[in-house]
């Protein structure tokens, strides 16, 4: 459910870039053409491209925190479903299905009619074209090959208002209405949707008015029948209308002016729409980096000599304890990975978060003096410790939670342990019923309590059992 959700968003919004775009730069411009191309692109990104995810890299320098770090990713890709967001999920689907399908048997209603007369009416050849006469139908329109006009119309009008529709075959814009067809029914939800529709009907009668008015003799009868096709019917999904779109615009439309190529650029405005919307929905993909790969990687880089070492901001551990685990040594030589690793994913961050220090962080500050040596100062920011407040098991439906929370190492009232809840995820892969990759450790603090001597936060094992 969710996922879909996400498309249909993902969808509105590609359509809604490319609305944009016409609206303001386009859609007063006499390339007809390349605007029809231009909308119907639209339409295929709006359909297609939420299919689409760039992926781009981050690397993550240690193993244990690679780990770890997996593990957060998976969390919060996955969703929480709760009993209470479910039924208003299905509530949310039932009403979404019933709009679709809605505009569905919407769309048969007012076909099938028109289908009905194409096989029972007579069929005219009217020069090249296929030509129905029925009074069922006040306005005059297309549909794949076949012109519908009322049977009051005669002769200079009919010759007009078939020339016109005869461009609505030749350019076989039915594909286009066909297409934005299944969109609407798709995002039926979505107002930018129906004006879109709009734009692409009144493009087509731009372009059909246009080559209608090169092969007519008397540009003014071609008006003429305009005007009188004003007050026609209602307009039929997947037909072409002589008179949709009628105002003192599409007349302005008709008159030639020339322009200058260069105004064609415009339609390059298109691409920082694609890069903004790839770059909003862009996922991160996390690189593994073995130590051993850090210390090959550490030969090409720039040597630090380390100097003096200040720490700030520390009372839990005394700066004797965390120099002495963080392994640096004075007059030493490191590269920037390698000081980064023992810094941020190695046993100083775990000295800290394997007890309690959920929200520790750290900053180096680098001084290079001018023996050639570089002095650090590590500004260190602990926060409160956290206890675990509740351990909570989901997706379980043959292994009961007791049997669950019995082997996970991980337990209520012990301080937050980043150790722990790695091992937990250990315990649970081995024991060999339930998919490693589906198991979400998903940790929640309560930040209400980061003011109490220990804060509280659950801890909720999402799983899928083999």
């Amino acid at each position: 459910m969710e996922t879909f959700a996400f498309y249909l968003l993902k969808s509105a919004i590609w359509l809604a870039g490319f609305a944009l775009v016409y609206i303001v730069f386009l859609q007063n411009e006499r390339y007809f053409l390349l605007n029809r191309f231009f909308l119907l692109s639209g339409i295929l990104a709006a359909i297609f491209l939420p299919f689409y995810t760039w992926h781009y890299t981050v690397e993550l320098t240690t193993e244990s925190i690679g780990s770890f770090a997996g593990m957060t990713q998976q969390m919060t890709n996955e969703a929480t479903v709760t009993t209470d967001s479910f039924s208003v999920q299905k509530a949310l689907l039932f009403l979404y299905l019933a709009g679709v399908s809605f505009m569905f048997f919407r769309m048969l209603k007012s076909t099938i009619p028109v289908l009905r007369v194409i096989f029972k009416a007579k069929v005219y050849r009217y020069r090249s074209t296929k030509l129905i006469r029925d009074a069922g139908f006040p306005a005059s329109f297309s549909l794949v090959s076949y012109v519908f006009v009322h049977p009051s119309i005669d002769e200079p009008e009919l010759s007009e208002i078939v020339k016109h529709e005869q461009e609505h075959i030749r350019q076989k814009h039915w594909i286009d209405l066909l297409l934005f067809g299944t969109l609407r029914t798709i995002q039926w939800f979505n107002p930018i949707v129906w004006f879109y529709g709009r734009l692409i009907r009144q493009n087509h009668e731009y372009l059909a008015d246009k080559h209608a008015l090169q092969s007519s003799l008397n540009p003014g009868v071609y008006r003429a029948a305009l005007l009188n096709q004003t007050f026609g019917g209602s307009i039929i999904p997947l037909t072409s209308s002589f008179n949709f779109s009628f105002n003192k615009k599409r007349f302005n439309m008709m008159n030639p002016i020339i322009q200058s190529p260069l105004r064609k650029l415009k339609f390059l405005l298109i691409l920082p729409v694609f890069a903004g919307i790839l770059y909003a929905f862009a996922v991160p993909e996390y690189k593994n980096v073995t130590a051993t790969e850090v210390q090959n990687d550490s030969t090409e880089e720039t040597k630090i000599v380390v100097g003096n070492i200040t720490w700030e901001g520390n009372s839990v551990y005394t700066a004797d304890e965390l120099n002495k685990v963080l392994g640096l040594k004075k007059g030493n030589t490191y590269s920037q990975k390698q000081i980064d690793q023992q810094l941020y994913y190695g046993p100083v961050s775990d000295l800290y978060f394997n007890n309690g220090y959920l929200f520790f962080n750290l900053e180096s500050v680098p001084t290079k003096k001018a023996d050639g040596t570089t002095d650090f100062t590590f500004k260190i920011f602990e926060g409160g410790q956290y206890k675990i407040r509740n351990v909570e098991v989901k997706g379980n439906e043959k292994v009961s939670k007791k049997d669950i929370l019995a082997i996970c190492s991980i337990k209520s009232g012990d301080l937050f342990s980043k150790e722990k809840l790695i091992q937990s995820y250990n315990d649970l892969v081995e024991t060999g019923k339930f998919v490693p990759e589906e198991i979400v450790p998903d940790v929640k603090p309560d930040l209400s309590t980061q003011s109490f001597t220990f804060g509280a936060v659950d801890i909720v094992f999402t799983v899928v059992e083999k």
